[in-house]
């Protein structure tokens, strides 16, 4: 009588310290979690396809990429990136050798901007590919202000007289002219802008190839251990977001392949009295989702 007494009020106390910590709770997705699939997610936009890290936009939120590399996509039919407040058409994203192929929008449909802003890269993230060098547009030039300059085109400027424009290999200012805007251009075809004003916009829209100078060893480390990249602005690196709901590290560790939290689906108690009980209680808006309940076992 008196065991059954024991076991009773042993049976009532550790129900009561269980409806003492039993309290409905929602538990919000993991933000690691969260990254870890949107990041797994690429980008695709007309002809580019299946963009990913170090790039960030559409699918992929702000956690994927370096905070300069948004792509966006216009229509559903053309890639868009600004970089130092320049708008860009994405010709062709080449990750194998690390290149990025842009062209600038405001001279899609000619040669004469609605601003006049040079081309600017960030040097911490991109230079110029080999095969690309600096040209300079010089607008707004006096009659005969300039002699025996190649490359010689027109453009109307509003309030400004002449309309004469020349074109310079190399950085250059605007000297006596207007306004000046520095594009770079392929080498290889130098030779047509000589020839021809008439072949100036399509070498301009023809584009530039820029290297990308993020961290592709930290990316390919985090991979190889089944994690996805993206970027840690709190830190300005490279972070590896991994299925088992970690980040922060270059690599996921073995144990993010093995289930959620990293445990395997088979493991259970292996001990009895006075070991500790664990109560997994599944949320139901969230399923996957689990509360770890431990409270002291009572003999």
């Amino acid at each position: 009588m008196g065991s059954q007494l024991s076991s009773s009020s042993s049976s009532t106390l550790l129900l009561s310290l269980i409806s003492a910590f039993l309290i409905l709770l929602e538990i919000p997705p993991s933000h690691s979690n969260e990254l870890y699939s949107s990041c797994s997610n690429l980008f695709s936009c007309g002809s580019i396809k299946d963009v990913g890290y170090p790039f960030w936009g559409g699918i992929r939120a702000s956690g994927c990429g370096y905070p300069d590399l948004e792509l966006s996509c216009e229509n559903n039919t053309t890639a868009k990136i600004v970089i130092a407040s320049v708008d860009y058409q994405v010709l062709g994203v080449y990750p194998e050798t690390q290149v990025l192929k842009i062209s600038r929008q405001d001279y899609a449909n000619g040669l004469c901007p609605s601003k006049f802003t040079n081309t600017t890269l960030d040097p911490a993230l991109l230079d110029l590919a080999p095969g690309y060098i600096n040209f300079t547009m010089v607008y707004g030039c006096p009659p005969n202000g300039v002699l025996n300059i190649p490359g010689k085109f027109t453009c109307n400027i509003n309030g400004i007289a002449s309309n004469d424009g020349y074109t310079l290999l190399g950085n250059h200012g605007a000297g006596i002219c207007f306004s000046s805007v520095v594009v770079p251009v392929s080498q290889a075809l130098l030779t047509d802008i000589g020839n021809s004003s008439n072949s100036l916009p399509k070498v301009l829209q023809e584009g530039f190839e820029v290297s990308l100078k993020a961290d592709y060893a930290a990316c390919e480390d985090c991979t190889s251990s089944n994690g996805v990249c993206g970027y840690d602005s709190s830190v300005n690196q490279t972070t590896c977001y991994c299925a088992d709901q970690s980040s922060g590290s270059r690599t996921c560790s073995p144990s993010s392949a093995a289930g959620p939290q990293g445990q395997s689906k088979d493991q259970g108690p292996k001990c009895s009295v006075g070991c500790p009980l664990e109560f997994q209680i599944a949320s139901s808006q969230k399923p996957g989702q689990r509360i770890l309940l431990q409270i002291a076992s009572i003999a």
